[in-house]
């Protein structure tokens, strides 16, 4: 995952079940997966979740058992303006001895917010 890549297009496999999104109630947020790189998949990040304020720091459980259980990265991008329709790159390092998720977050995110015009 380089920042040489579009915005709009990943090497990903996204989940589009909007179940899922609701069970984890996410606002504003897409839960991409990426997986190992023998998988080449491109999908256009153009989807909008419509759900209730976040509350990510509620499922890191969760998280960390889609982590050791598949070996996966779950990346989460930030839609901080539904209007304008501005993405934020919100990259968590999902690394199974990193425990400290929503701390990277913020990190990245204030990172990203300083250097978006880079």
């Amino acid at each position: 995952f380089t920042n040489k890549q579009n915005y709009f297009t990943i090497n990903t496999i996204i989940i589009h079940d909007v179940s899922f999104y609701h069970a984890l109630q996410i606002n504003y947020f897409m839960i991409i997966i990426r997986y190992p790189l023998n998988f080449h998949y491109h999908h256009h990040i153009i989807h909008h979740l419509h759900l209730l304020p976040l509350l990510l720091h509620h499922h890191l459980t969760l998280y960390l058992f889609l982590f050791k259980v598949f070996s996966i990265k779950i990346y989460i991008y930030l839609v901080q303006n539904m209007l304008i329709n501005i993405f934020y790159w919100v990259i968590i390092y999902n690394h199974l001895y990193n425990l400290n998720v929503v701390n990277n977050m913020t990190y990245n995110l204030n990172q990203l917010h300083l250097n978006k015009d880079n």
